[in-house]
């Protein structure tokens, strides 16, 4: 519509990791500036407390109605949400997501493993894991202009502990981390360091990031190509 030979993408959560996919697949000639915006680069443990025992999915202001045991059911066959599930890449980086009832942090194939023997869809895990490349997880942003801005202290599933085992009622703990109340700031944060400018958002939640007073403002000044250097890191 506008004859430009480029454009710019603002990518809200998984918008970005499909943006990287984009690229991945048909080079960067026609994208010249991309923002994440809370961006799961290497996925989020939110995924897998979904397909353990459901959730609101952060709309509970909105759809009062939801109920997180019929989410939990839908999700057991959502790929988007296995493709959600730390990647390789988030336990090796970050580390381990779940721990079994003797404590002990399980390695990638044990968290399948232990997803797979609640029920969870096993060929979805598997699908969701080829997502998660090398080439996706270790993603280099090559000659586009790249910024992020993360949650950074807002309450976020960082694990997952598993405290107790009765017939079809287990009990779980969860652990929380730095991030934006879905996605921990580790997994958003982590993109490639050398190009990427970065920009750090107190008390803000997931879903209402892109429409959050101040993040707007971010945003035109970037894609208006304001100089990142003369903006606030921290808002």
């Amino acid at each position: 519509q506008t004859n430009a030979s480029k454009v710019d993408v603002v990518a809200h959560s998984m918008g970005g990791l499909l943006v990287k996919q984009y690229i991945l697949d048909n080079g960067s000639g026609k994208v010249d500036t991309v923002i994440f915006v809370g961006p799961p680069h290497l996925g989020s443990p939110d995924s897998a407390k979904t397909l353990l025992f459901g959730d609101n999915l952060g709309m509970q202001f909105v759809f009062s109605f939801l109920n997180p045991q019929e989410i939990k059911k839908i999700a057991q066959n959502m790929l988007s949400v296995y493709q959600l599930l730390p990647g390789r890449a988030y336990l090796s980086s970050v580390g381990s997501y779940i721990s079994d009832l003797g404590g002990q942090l399980l390695d990638f194939s044990q968290t399948k493993n232990f997803l797979s023997n609640r029920g969870v869809n096993t060929v979805l895990i598997e699908r969701g894991d080829a997502f998660h490349s090398d080439t996706l997880d270790h993603f280099t942003t090559g000659g586009v202009h790249t910024f992020v801005i993360n949650g950074c202290n807002t309450a976020t599933v960082g694990s997952i502990v598993h405290k107790k085992e009765r017939a079809g009622d287990d009990e779980y703990d969860l652990h929380t981390v730095a991030g934006d109340g879905t996605v921990p700031l580790a997994s958003s944060d982590a993109i490639d360091a050398s190009s990427t400018h970065r920009f750090y958002v107190k008390k803000t939640t997931h879903a209402k990031m892109p429409s959050e007073s101040g993040i707007r403002e971010l945003i035109v000044q970037l894609v208006s190509r304001g100089e990142p250097e003369t903006l606030p890191k921290r808002i």
